[in-house]
């Protein structure tokens, strides 16, 4: 007897500790049941682009044939034409301190910037070097819509969520967008995410990073609806409050990563595994693919080899063209050739099991 309770009590703790051990996996690594339907791809890359050594690119623009890269590292900008030469437009000796740039454009002759450690709006020439800085209201995420209007978010200070606003450079203005986000008052972890845009579309997407919903926005920048992704991630990260101050549970993870649009489609960078995807063995990138027009329906997903691709820091849509940048390079890829089509048999042998 007493040796059957001394098992009794070895062995239910091995279990309880091996069940917490495979529900905290199960959080941190989420897989649901849904089945994706993958497009084929064509097998062979169009162009890479070598980028500096140890640069830490963050992210990059494709203007006049030529790639705009921002260096985390160099606090620079590189123009890298598609021959490879690179001319450096360098913040060092000058008024500009790019701390953070949580995103630029190109306009013309200009690179005009958001630097979200310091606050501020700068447009650099890249012909005459001349440098224009404006001070911005207190913001987490940003995007520049036109020379005079960004979207801009911040969390409010009583309510503890996060607001979305339109500021006019000009006027110095802000406007209130009301979107569809619940509030939660927690700092804005729950609605954490990131902007982007298509002049071909008019279309503004903002993508939560740790939740399978985006919002979109018309020409107006009017919050005109909300869609989920196709993972079935519906949950709130796990944050934790002490006092004051807020935190992301390590349990919390980023369910989607990047995003680009085109004309027609939304391209989003999933981390979110499927049942079938673990089942497959995929190591590398999926892009799920939605439209732009309403209902945004599911199209496909894109599989990119790890081994082929690398890890994606940023990535862009053009036209018939899907641009990647790593740590190394920027690697341009055809996009499958009828995308209202997939095949099954995609995959190499490696991922049929």
């Amino acid at each position: 007897m007493k040796a059957k309770l001394l098992l009794l009590f070895t062995f239910c703790p091995i279990v309880i500790i091996c069940y917490l051990y495979s529900f905290q996996k199960s959080q941190v690594n989420p897989s649901f049941g849904f089945e994706r339907k993958f497009y084929r791809l064509a097998d062979s890359i169009v162009d890479k682009i070598k980028l500096s050594e140890k640069s830490e690119p963050s992210s990059f623009k494709i203007y006049n044939d030529n790639y705009y890269v921002y260096s985390i590292k160099n606090k620079d900008f590189r123009r890298i034409s598609r021959t490879g030469s690179v001319e450096v437009f360098s913040s060092a000796n000058s008024k500009i301190d790019m701390n953070l740039i949580l995103y630029f454009k190109i306009d013309s002759s200009e690179i005009i910037a958001l630097d979200q450690r310091s606050k501020k709006l700068f447009v650099y020439n890249t012909e005459n070097g001349e440098q224009i800085i404006q001070d911005l209201p207190s913001f987490d995420r940003g995007f520049i819509i036109s020379d005079s209007t960004l979207i801009l978010t911040s969390i409010d200070s009583k309510s503890k969520d996060r607001i979305f606003f339109r500021y006019n450079t000009l006027t110095h203005q802000s406007v209130i967008i009301e979107t569809t986000l619940p509030k939660v008052g927690d700092m804005g972890f729950s609605s954490d995410g990131f902007f982007e845009y298509s002049t071909d579309s008019n279309l503004l997407i903002y993508v939560l990073y740790g939740k399978g919903r985006y919002l979109l926005f018309d020409k107006e920048l009017k919050s005109v609806e909300s869609s989920n992704t196709i993972d079935q991630f519906r949950f709130n990260p796990f944050v934790i409050q002490k006092g004051s101050k807020f935190f992301l549970s390590r349990r919390s993870v980023s369910i989607n990563s990047l995003a680009a649009l085109n004309k027609k489609y939304i391209f989003i960078i999933s981390m979110a595994r499927s049942l079938k995807d673990k089942k497959n063995g995929l190591d590398g990138n999926i892009i799920d693919v939605y439209s732009n027009t309403y209902p945004h329906e599911y199209k496909g997903s894109i599989f990119l080899d790890k081994e082929v691709i690398g890890n994606i820091k940023n990535f862009q849509v053009d036209n018939n063209y899907m641009y990647f940048m790593n740590s190394e390079e920027i690697i341009k890829m055809c996009l499958p050739k009828s995308i209202n089509q997939y095949n099954k048999n995609y995959f190499h042998d490696k991922y049929l099991k």
